[in-house]
């Protein structure tokens, strides 16, 4: 990625954090819950994996924002 494409992460360890949850997400969405036609327990895993996914992505969105000071 180019250098000035790039975003400063002002937050590194919450930037982990979500990186973590969002690739837990997605492992969760790709390999234990793909969509089929019917509604079935996998179903429900894929679409937790997603909502999983979109929590991992607002943690990493809030680690390039300044935290709050003492």
């Amino acid at each position: 990625m180019p250098r000035w494409e790039r975003r400063k992460v002002r937050r590194p360890r919450l930037w982990g954090y979500g990186a973590l949850v969002s690739a837990v997400g997605m492992s969760v969405f790709v390999f234990l819950g793909p969509f089929d036609d019917t509604l079935s327990s996998r179903t429900v895993l894929a679409v937790a994996g997603l909502a999983v996914w979109a929590l991992g992505a607002a943690v990493q969105m809030m680690a390039r924002r300044p935290g709050r000071t003492a």
